[in-house]
């Protein structure tokens, strides 16, 4: 009989850890359901970047600047107008950024600013369809100038040539690159190159919700690090989101 208890005994042990095995089992797939789930979400929204290469979306890009550079402006804004540092100040120093109303021939929103952080940990947030482009790194840094420019799936890519990155002062009066860190913002994608007039085979494509130095991303033998004299800006969210704070 003490055979029988040990040996009835053993089977319940056993039961019990099949039993705990099989209950970790399905909450480890419950977890990668839900790791699957959320993957998939994030590759439909890439499916939509992806959707277009970046030739495709240079065939399909229009300059926007024409109307900036006819006026003489050193800022971009939406229809071409002249736009000063932080245009339509509301009391403490920012303006609201909008889309709304935004055609096929209005350019990206643009607004200038200086930024500072002092958190080796920081996390730059960009807005959903926007794009901010530094000229200090500022994973390095403390202190940056960025440009933050917001567009919507209606503006479609735009093109920034030399001239319009200078005007933007991306670009230095001597010619000199100065764009040193990117981030993009949800729905929202850049593609640098490294010729004033986007030719040449040396492009990079950065796609949505991205922060990177532009030393960490190599260039043959080099670096993009003050290395983009031209870029393709495109955006494909909607352009009625609530307006937003741009500091």
């Amino acid at each position: 009989m003490p055979f029988v208890k040990v040996r009835v005994s053993s089977q319940i042990w056993r039961s019990k850890k099949i039993y705990t095995e099989a209950k970790q089992l399905k909450e480890q797939e419950k977890l990668d359901a839900k790791e699957l789930k959320t993957k998939t979400k994030m590759l439909k929204k890439m499916g939509n970047f992806d959707k277009v290469d970046a030739k495709a979306q240079l065939a399909n890009a229009t300059k926007h600047d024409e109307k900036v550079r006819a006026a003489g402006a050193k800022k971009l804004g939406r229809e071409g107008q002249a736009m000063s540092v932080n245009q339509d100040a509301l009391p403490g120093g920012f303006r609201m950024m909008s889309l709304l109303g935004a055609t096929a021939e209005s350019s990206f929103e643009a607004c200038s600013s200086s930024y500072e952080h002092g958190n080796a940990n920081f996390y730059y947030k960009v807005e959903t369809g926007c794009i901010a482009i530094f000229n200090n790194d500022i994973s390095k840094y403390a202190v940056s100038q960025v440009i933050t420019f917001c567009g919507c799936e209606t503006i479609g890519p735009k093109m920034y040539d030399f001239v319009a990155l200078q005007n933007a002062g991306l670009i230095s009066k001597a010619g000199a690159g100065l764009i040193s860190f990117i981030a993009t913002g949800d729905m929202a994608s850049i593609t640098i190159y490294n010729e004033p007039d986007f030719s040449g085979d040396e492009h990079y494509v950065i796609g949505p919700m991205t922060q990177i130095p532009m030393d960490r991303v190599r260039r043959g033998e080099s670096t993009w690090d003050n290395a983009i004299y031209s870029m393709v800006m495109q955006a494909w969210c909607g352009c009625d989101l609530e307006p937003f704070a741009l500091h």
